[in-house]
């Protein structure tokens, strides 16, 4: 037997002793006074008046025994079932409005939590930084592995930091399991994994292993190893990575993927490297981390790193102030901060309209009971305890509508999963856990605490004798203060949906601007797929090229294909492997470059045939042509942008440009094409240097198709057609052009949608509100609308008058609504593309909106009240 009912088993035993008791000593002065001459019945009596109140002995003595408050709790929890019970219309419009609010707002936090709160799964994560700005540049010599070294030469001389690393991302062909594939790589240097905290299974990478030709060893991933076996079974195993042999060391723990979606890491440098070999020694490709020592400050930190990186006649400079410092989880959330915020509070707003259409009908209703509670207070129940009654039905309704709304959330998660972009940084999946389940604990509790306040308050002002007297009906004081208080949470809802309203219009049109834009190129019946080749196979340019010219003839050929190209950066795949560069003009131009002599732009290597295959438009010049070979003049195409940039109205064709590095090596500008965007549809065109691929061949690029129907249905042809090429080179998911636009706008969808949900149901939250208030309104003036149709209204007067006063209550929402929204649009103004915060369409247009749908919700309970009959009319009571 448990506690709790040993606790009640016992004072069962104790009252029933007690009643006992009263019993034997009623009758023992029952008997004693019948002795004395009296009639049993008026012992009896005299026996009671000695004894005083039995019923007030039995509480006083409750009290004193036993815990009162819990067995009152009981009682008030079964008084509340009951109550419910008997009306489950009500209860069950309460609890799916709660339900609704309390949902969304779990499902929203499950993100929110995965994202912003869950503890990163590092010791001590707080102490790990990113290092970005221009002393990272300034102690970078150059972009190979030799690069990142002496950076990490220049770190060993801080004191802030207890370990150090860099690391640099990649794409790689993996053989060993069952067939080749492409896997997401890094190269890091040998204290990456202590400056995360975390150890693989088996070893980290030694010292000697960052010198070339010891480098050769690998740490996998434990979702990679189990395709090759048990991580005892896969270390020592050799693993071949671009057709090189390593051998496994090491096995991360389960879920360990860094940085992004990393299956398999290597030791800084290796005989090979993601950078091809002619970008310039100034380009950047390195993430450098660090783990501050304990009780050492960022500020205290970033002052130390200035101070090695400039000398004193630098101090205060533009560089100087560019250089970050920031904590991982800000390196690693980034923009999706202030995202997961706003929605969080938009849908907070939901909760608190459902909150009040809830204390609404609890008003509605707790007039209904006027009579209930003003008997239970004559047979002396205190304003304390019908309290604590209104608040136990309330904190029960709010249960059974956090209990909905959980399943609600579970069930929109899988929806909401699709929504979220590949790229946002999840500490956790998204799901409910524990966090999640006391959150939506606390709010379910808070929910029926703020709801529960009003009808509670009601019910403190009651006037027993009043209420006795006029059996429960409302005088003209109640019935106003009742009204505006109905009134008051009418317009709440309808400010706060307008505010939801403007937001997700604003949204919209920005996601509608987006679509219109132009990515520079037709992204119609386009397919591709990223290619890697085997750096220990194709080491040879003339063996890459062999095999592009091999693979392009081939696929060209395919029925139902127009053209076919390579490429090394594909617009909108969120892939870069020909990085920035610093590009150098010849001193025959004579317009000055943004950065004097030279800028950065991006840097491109493309077969012939790309630009058509792409349908991006030649603007001067010409295209690349099978002649732009190994032995032939070096040429070069620039986009519109770049070409603007350092020529401006001048004609670029026949200037000579440069990569950059000691030895300039200067290619002709034969002709300037279309720009295309790369970092997004909401970023600026990429400012874009063309080089052909024969003259530059990668080792990693993106065949690209332009068929004549369904791009997909080719997929099966095009991969056996590259596995008679090479079989051992492996193909990265077929996608089409339409499906990288549309993962390039997946953070914009992302907030979009959600938002529009969320204030669709605001919408709909305070429609129903505005009209329970005016069904509710015309319910209790059925008498006042008898007499004035008795007395020659028509119905179109009563419905003017009822329609009136819900046009009154949508005006001043507005008003209120149009203000909040003013006030907080203008933190969104970062999100929007091709719109401003105070774009006047959206506001009018969310204003006609709510309008609209509350004259409609007016209207209904109006038109009744126009049938009313005045001879029952004025019988109603």
């Amino acid at each position: 037997m448990s506690r709790w009912a040993r606790l009640f088993s016992r004072r069962k035993r104790m009252m029933e002793d007690l009643d006992q008791d009263i019993r034997d000593f009623i009758e023992r002065e029952t008997q004693d006074n019948i002795e004395r001459g009296l009639p049993p019945g008026e012992a009896r009596y005299a026996a009671l008046r000695k004894f005083g109140n039995v019923t007030r002995v039995r509480e006083d003595t409750r009290e004193v025994w036993t815990m009162v408050w819990l067995e009152q709790l009981w009682q008030d929890i079964r008084f509340g079932l009951r109550t419910l019970r008997k009306a489950p219309g009500f209860t069950a419009v309460a609890v799916l409005m709660l339900a609704l609010g309390i949902g969304a707002n779990t499902a929203m936090f499950s993100v929110v939590n995965a994202v912003l709160l869950h503890p990163l799964p590092y010791p001590h994560p707080e102490r790990i930084v990113f290092l970005w700005g221009a002393p990272i540049v300034q102690r970078v010599p150059d972009p190979k592995p030799s690069g990142a070294l002496v950076l990490a030469d220049w770190l060993m001389q801080t004191r802030s930091f207890e370990n150090f690393a860099v690391e640099q991302s990649g794409e790689v062909n993996l053989a060993g399991a069952d067939r080749p594939e492409h896997v997401k790589a890094s190269q890091v240097t040998v204290d990456f994994f202590r400056v995360l905290g975390i150890q693989p299974y088996g070893r980290s990478f030694l010292a000697e292993e960052s010198t070339p030709g010891r480098s050769q060893v690998a740490v996998l991933s434990d979702q990679l190893c189990r395709r090759f076996g048990a991580p005892g079974d896969v270390i020592g195993r050799p693993v071949l990575v671009n057709g090189l042999k390593f051998t496994v060391v090491g096995v991360m723990p389960a879920g360990f993927t860094f940085p992004g979606k990393t299956q398999i890491w290597m030791p800084l440098p290796l005989p090979w490297t993601f950078a091809a070999s002619h970008i310039s020694d100034q380009a950047i490709y390195f993430t450098p981390i660090a783990r501050l020592r304990p009780g050492v400050g960022l500020e205290q930190a970033r002052d130390e790193v200035i101070r090695l990186a400039f000398p004193a006649s630098q101090a205060n400079s533009d560089a100087e102030r560019e250089f970050e410092l920031k904590p991982l989880r800000e390196a690693l959330v980034g923009n999706d901060r202030p995202v997961l915020w706003l929605l969080l509070g938009a849908v907070a707003f939901v909760l608190l309209i459902a909150c009040a259409d809830v204390a609404n009908l609890l008003l509605a209703r707790a007039v209904v009971r006027e009579r209930e509670m003003t008997v239970r207070a004559a047979l002396g129940a205190s304003r304390l305890r019908l309290t604590r009654q209104n608040l136990a039905e309330t904190l029960l309704i709010s249960g059974f509508g956090g209990l909905a709304g959980l399943l609600l959330a579970s069930w929109s998660l899988g929806a909401i999963r699709l929504l979220v972009p590949s790229n946002m940084p999840l500490a956790a999946p998204i799901r409910i856990d524990g966090g999640v389940l006391a959150f939506t604990l606390a709010v379910s509790l808070a929910s029926g605490l703020l709801f529960g306040l009003f009808p509670s308050l009601h019910a403190y002002r009651s006037d027993l004798s009043r209420s006795l007297k006029e059996s429960g009906n409302l005088d003209a004081s109640d019935r106003g203060l009742l009204g505006r208080t109905r009134s008051l949470l009418t317009i709440s809802e309808g400010a706060l949906s307008l505010v939801l309203l403007v937001g997700a219009g604003l949204f919209l049109r920005s996601f509608a601007r987006l679509n219109e834009v132009s990515p520079g190129f037709n992204p119609e019946r386009l397919l591709t797929t990223q290619v890697n080749l085997a750096e220990g196979v194709y080491q040879d340019s003339s063996k890459r090229n062999e095999f592009y010219e091999s693979v392009l003839q081939r696929v060209a050929a395919l029925p139902g294909v127009r053209s076919a190209a390579f490429t090394s950066n594909l617009p909108l795949s969120g892939v870069v492997v020909t990085s920035a560069f610093r590009m150098q003009v010849k001193e025959e131009s004579h317009h000055p470059s943004p950065e004097g002599d030279s800028q950065f732009a991006l840097l491109t290597a493309v077969s012939p045939g790309y630009f058509r295959t792409l349908g991006i438009p030649l603007l001067a010049g010409r295209l690349f042509s099978d002649g732009d070979r190994d032995g032939a003049p070096k040429a070069a195409i620039v986009s519109e942008s770049l070409a603007h940039a350092y020529w401006g109205s001048e004609n670029p064709l026949g200037k000579h440009v440069s990569l950059g590095g000691p030895q300039p090596d200067w290619r002709e500008i034969v002709g300037v094409v279309g720009d295309t965007r790369h970092a997004g549809l909401s970023a600026e065109p990429s400012e874009e240097l063309y080089l052909p691929l024969r003259q530059n061949t990668t080792w990693t690029g993106f065949l690209t198709i332009r068929t004549e129907g369904a791009p997909t249905l080719i997929a099966a042809e095009v991969r056996r057609t590259m596995a008679e090429v090479d079989r051992n080179e492996p193909l990265s998911d077929f996608l089409t052009m339409q499906e990288h636009i549309s993962n390039s706008m997946a953070p914009s969808r992302f907030r979009t949608v959600l938002l529009s949900i969320f204030a669709a149901l605001a919408l709909t939250l305070a429609v129903v509100g505005l009209y329970g208030v005016m069904s509710y309104s015309v319910s209790r003036r059925t008498h006042e609308i008898g007499v004035r149709m008795a007395m020659g209204a028509r119905g179109e007067d009563v419905l003017r008058l009822v329609v009136g006063e819900g046009f009154k209550l949508t005006m001043v929402a507005v008003g209120i609504g149009l203000l909040g929204a003013l006030a907080l649009v203008r933190f969104s103004s970062s999100l929007l593309y091709g719109v401003r915060p105070l774009d006047p369409l959206t506001f009018v247009a969310a204003t006609l909106a709510l309008t609209a749908a509350a004259l409609l919700a007016a209207y209904l309970p109006a038109r009744r009240a126009t049938k009313v009959d005045p001879m029952v009319a004025l019988r109603y009571e």
